[in-house]
């Protein structure tokens, strides 16, 4: 009996010191290193290398594997001033600093920051911008975001597209995950660069391999942000993942109804053509416009924390749906505690709007608000656009947050962690024409602005004796309008 005490001891002890060793390995803390061109974070998952001249990733590595190609991670803001080229120049020289310094943290949190102000510079973006990265201890995500500023001193100019883009390690992704109907093993970059280019750059035909005869179309992957929190490539040959996701909507142009490409294999004609991840925030796609910012305009925005979420599994999908697992986690710490800059306003600094949504519509008896978007967004408000005075609504707006929930099955509804401001209250649900509104809804810092029971009672202009197709902002009740994003569909109008 004491013998096998002592040898259950020591199978105990044994078990204890290989978790030890392990935990030990996988909970290193985070580092934060530099030379004279370039910043460092790392933990035991992911080493990230920083250029601290443009902040643009040089080097992403997980558990050893190099995650980047050619073009590494680089963010672009266009700005279109009067009577002068288009630009993404920013004002140089940046200014590198550490706002998190994980030296003096236990290396629990590491953060850098990429800062280039604006000093009146001709032929640049008239307007600070900052980039920041974050790491955490025994995490596999770099938090990624950016500070958009505009004094009231500064040039009026206008934002058509603003992004952030990374080039993948093309010997590494060969998987694309975007939604349950497109999960994909996607044509190689010489599979690309060999194929015949169709009517636009961005559509070719694949001439060999298992996708020959197949057309491959950058716009193949259009998403609906606000339904597509995480989104990325996966290797089926190391089972290794690299996801964009995203807690929040509350910066994107147009809100929930954002739509836009967010990944495809690159278009260029020649090698390399990498596997490339985006995520767009303010685009022109899709009905989305540009923000104008006035001479007087004091303006700021703060897009993100998001994720580039590194991760590993036993198959795509697996890694697919831990990506999405990841998403839940974030919302529920979003706005973060530990995010700490001007205008990143945190849950105390915030306010939230509840009430009930009762839908009262005569020729729909059976209408319910049940599973309606219901949000707090800006005014409408007037834009010059190419000359022509147009009012821009919440669809249209890319230049304030919006803030946007889910009416419950009894029609309630909360609208959490707005930031202090007055608001219209929008809401759009399936089968149901037009909007909800409600101007001068007032939030206040740590309250719930309390709207009590809304009726929301649908325009019409008179009765209705038939409709053609559901009012949902969506034709997928049409003839492939289910798959919309394919290429070519028109062609196929004269058969069909």
């Amino acid at each position: 009996m004491i013998v096998f005490a002592l040898k259950r001891m020591l199978v105990v002890a044994a078990f204890c010191l290989i978790n030890i060793a392990i935990y030990a390995q996988t909970n290193q803390p985070v580092t934060l290193t530099q030379d004279e061109k370039t910043a460092t974070l790392s933990n035991s998952q992911v080493v990230l290398v920083v250029a601290k001249l443009t902040g643009n990733i040089l080097s992403l590595k997980y558990l050893g594997t190099e995650m980047m190609g050619h073009g590494g991670g680089y963010w672009v803001t266009l700005g279109d001033i009067t009577n002068k080229p288009v630009t993404q120049a920013v004002s140089m020289p940046s200014v590198f600093s550490v706002t998190k310094d994980p030296a003096k943290n236990k290396g629990d949190i590491g953060e850098m920051s990429i800062r280039f102000p604006y000093h009146g510079q001709e032929g640049v973006l008239p307007m600070n911008i900052e980039i920041r990265y974050t790491l955490h201890r025994n995490d596999s995500a770099i938090y990624g975001w950016t500070i958009l500023d505009h004094a009231p001193t500064y040039p009026a100019f206008n934002i058509p597209l603003s992004d952030f883009t990374m080039k993948l390690n093309a010997d590494v992704f060969d998987f694309l995950s975007i939604d349950s109907a497109r999960q994909k093993l996607m044509p190689t970059s010489e599979e690309w660069v060999n194929g015949t280019e169709l009517n636009m750059k961005e559509a070719r035909r694949i001439n060999s391999g298992p996708h020959a005869g197949e057309v491959e179309h950058k716009y193949d992957y259009n998403m609906l942000l606000s339904e597509v929190p995480a989104y990325g490539w996966s290797s089926t040959k190391r089972n290794i993942g690299l996801f964009i996701v995203n807690p929040s909507i509350e910066y994107l142009n147009g809100g929930p109804v954002m739509v836009d490409y967010q990944a495809h294999i690159d278009v260029k004609p020649k090698l390399p053509a990498d596997p490339t991840l985006l995520f767009d925030w303010h685009t022109p796609h899709y009905g989305g416009k540009k923000i104008e910012i006035k001479a007087t305009d004091s303006w700021q925005k703060v897009v993100g924390p998001f994720l580039i979420y590194a991760n590993q599994g036993s198959s795509t999908h697996a890694m697919w749906q831990d990506a999405l697992a990841r998403v839940e986690k974030e919302k529920k710490a979003w706005p973060y505690a530990w995010a700490d800059a001007k205008g990143y306003e945190h849950k105390s600094q915030r306010g939230s709007a509840a009430g009930k949504l009762q839908v009262h519509d005569p020729h729909a008896p059976k209408a319910s608000p049940a599973g309606a978007w219901i949000g707090l967004a800006h005014a409408p408000y007037q834009v010059n656009l190419n000359g022509v005075p147009t009012t821009f609504d919440w669809q249209l707006d890319g230049k304030y947050y919006q803030y946007w929930g889910r009416v419950d099955a009894k029609g309630n509804f909360t609208i959490p962690n707005a930031r202090p401001g007055t608001y219209v209250l929008y809401a759009f649900n399936n089968g149901i024409l037009g909007d909800y509104s409600k101007a001068n809804v007032t939030i206040r810092a740590g309250k719930t602005a309390q709207l009590g029971t809304l009726k929301w009672v649908p325009e019409r202009n008179g009765k209705q004796l038939w409709e053609i197709g559901i009012p949902n902002r969506s034709a997928e009740e049409f003839r492939h309008g289910d798959h919309y994003w394919q290429w070519g569909l028109y062609n196929l109008y004269p058969q069909e």
